[in-house]
């Protein structure tokens, strides 16, 4: 009796580490970006020395990102940063679409996991910040908006190129 619940037990030991053990994500090593959403609005910003607050115009860009090795953003190794975010806005402008004079590039925080597993798997928000007049002149002077983005990860692999759904802006501020 006391073999069997021995073999039982080491059976169930066995059977407990194969459905623990997590499988390793794989992804390739040149990083995926894949659009979520793309928002924009407007707010009021905080006065300085009693001044008139600013009016700011967001555009908020979400996006999921996959890197197989991880190298995406600051090296925490070296502290080295580059620019490895390239963010475009287009605006509807007569029926045709140009590009923003203010393309926005950022630099990315160090997204490297610690530990074997090299593999990111990332959703990142970008806010492109335009300030608007007090006359009400937005820096943005369009009523439709869509943006391009990409990235570069530390070993200079180009991401796909991805794009936003279009968004629609009021032409009135409400304040």
């Amino acid at each position: 009796m006391s073999s069997i619940f021995r073999y039982l037990s080491i059976i169930g030991l066995i059977a407990f580490g194969i459905s623990s053990c997590k499988k390793l994500e794989t992804y390739p090593t040149t990083p995926v970006v894949t659009f979520k959403s793309l928002q924009y609005r407007d707010t009021t910003g905080r006065a300085i020395d009693g001044q008139t607050p600013e009016i700011e115009s967001i555009v908020s860009l979400s996006f999921d990102i996959k890197d197989g090795d991880g190298d995406l953003g600051i090296s925490s190794s070296t502290g080295t940063s580059t620019i490895d975010l390239f963010m475009t806005v287009y605006g509807l402008k007569n029926g045709i679409w140009e590009k923003d004079e203010a393309t926005t590039n950022y630099v990315m925080p160090d997204l490297e996991p610690i530990g074997q597993n090299k593999a990111v798997y990332a959703t990142i928000r970008v806010d492109a910040v335009y300030i608007v007049d007090i006359s009400g002149k937005r820096y943005l002077p369009y009523d439709t908006i869509k943006c391009e983005f990409y990235v570069y990860d530390r070993a200079k692999h180009k991401s796909n190129i991805d794009s936003s759904g279009v968004v629609v802006i009021s032409k009135k501020l409400k304040y």
